[in-house]
Order: structure tokens, then C-alpha cells, then sequence
């Protein structure tokens, strides 16, 4: 059977022409150099890929100077000791890649943002928070008295020495509890002072149940051993 093209070339006995027969042949040859061509840019391809590895994606097949892609990795930050200079609320946790915050009680990591890690806690609302009542506090540990140590004994004498002082010289204890609201004024530095605390019905009662009873006690020894005797 005749290609149906074949017939189109043909003279009138049905054969075709010397020309129709070169341009055949010469089609047919650059079908072939065209296939050969293909071949060995494919068997290129397998050496190249035997000799580099497998390709990556995204990267040429037919250009070998294109270099494979790599995976980026990330550098890791570490906690700085130099970082408490500007936040002392801040130290080293059990992980070198964490720190510590003392107002929160809580260790977060800076090993992807390192001391921007630091400043975005800083930020956030419970650091805030914690931050201001921690203030707050300092504030009220200015007059409220410890038990049981040093400073309470010395607050203690110094309120049993202005109340004496107010009984012997006849004074008022409204005047009294006046001149320790002045001297807090007049010695701002003095954790003492700042403490003091003598209300007239304070006062009263350290005087009456406590400085009366010290007075009593050996006058009363000297009247009965008057009357013994």
C-alpha cells in the first residue's frame, strides 16, 4: 500500500521522480542525525549524573557546571554572659542554649534569635506584669518591719525612747506622733526613721502597759522591803 503523499509525487506511470526519491532520502538521513544527536545527549546526561550524583531538583540537566543545592542550616545562638550587663533579671538555665528570667520563674530559649529572644520576653505581659508587682513591693518593704531581726529590736527602742521622752517632759502624744512624721522628712536616708510608728493610742498603751510597769516594779521592791523592815 502506498503512503497516501507518495501518490501526490509520483509522474503519470505511477513511480516517483528522481527528485521525490532525493529529497526523500535526505529527509530520512536528517531524521537519523536528529536520533543520533538525542542519543548521545542523553548518554552525556547518564555521565554526568554518574559522575556528580543524582540532580537536584530545581537545577539543570543538561548544564553540568550547575552546582547542587545544599540545605540551609540555621546558625544557633548560645547564652551570652554579657547580655546581664543590660538585664540583670536574666542568667544561664540548665540548657546553654536557654535563659533564665527570675521575675517570671520560667527559662525560654535563645538559640534561633538569640538577644532578640531576650528583648521580645521582655516585652510580653506577664514579664510586664510580674515587673510592676515586683516594684510595688520593693516600695512597701521601705515600712514594713521584718520580724525577728535587728532592725525590728532597733525600731522597737526607738519608739520605747520617743514615747519616754513624751511622758517625762509632759508632752502630748498627737504632738509626738507630729515630730516623727517631721523626722521622716528631715531624714529622708534613715531606714529607722522611715519606720517609725507612734500613734496617740499607741503610745498610750506602751506607756501605760509597758514603760509603768518597768517603774513599778522597784519601787514597789522598795516599799516592801521599808515595811519589812
Amino acid at each position: 500500500m502506498d503512503h497516501p503523499d507518495w501518490r501526490n509525487q509520483c509522474d503519470g506511470k505511477g513511480k516517483p521522480t528522481p527528485l521525490d526519491q532525493l529529497s526523500t532520502a535526505s529527509n530520512s538521513r536528517g531524521d537519523l542525525e536528529h536520533e543520533e544527536q538525542e542519543v548521545e545527549i542523553e548518554m552525556s546526561d547518564f555521565d554526568s549524573v554518574a559522575e556528580t550524583g543524582p540532580i537536584m531538583s530545581g537545577t539543570s540537566r543538561l548544564d553540568p557546571q550547575t552546582p547542587p543545592k545544599t540545605r540551609n542550616l540555621k546558625r544557633r545562638c548560645y547564652f551570652n554572659k554579657e547580655w546581664r550587663k543590660k538585664f540583670s533579671w536574666i542568667k544561664p538555665a540548665s540548657s546553654n542554649t536557654d535563659a533564665y528570667c527570675k521575675i517570671c520563674c520560667n527559662s525560654f530559649t535563645v538559640s534561633f534569635m538569640g538577644i532578640s529572644a531576650v528583648i521580645k520576653h521582655s516585652q510580653t505581659s506577664l514579664h510586664t506584669k510580674k515587673l510592676s508587682a515586683g516594684t510595688r513591693s520593693q516600695l512597701l518593704d521601705k515600712f514594713v518591719v521584718k520580724k525577728d531581726t535587728k532592725e525590728e529590736l532597733k525600731i522597737i527602742l526607738a519608739e520605747i525612747c520617743k514615747i519616754y521622752h513624751t511622758v517625762k517632759h509632759n508632752q502630748s502624744y498627737n504632738g509626738l506622733d507630729c515630730c516623727i512624721k517631721l523626722d521622716k522628712i528631715i531624714y529622708p536616708d534613715s531606714s529607722i526613721t522611715s519606720k517609725l510608728s507612734c500613734g496617740r493610742t499607741k503610745s498610750e498603751m506602751i506607756a501605760k502597759n509597758v514603760l509603768a510597769l518597768i517603774i513599778q516594779t522597784p519601787i514597789l521592791a522598795n516599799i516592801t522591803v521599808f515595811i519589812q523592815t
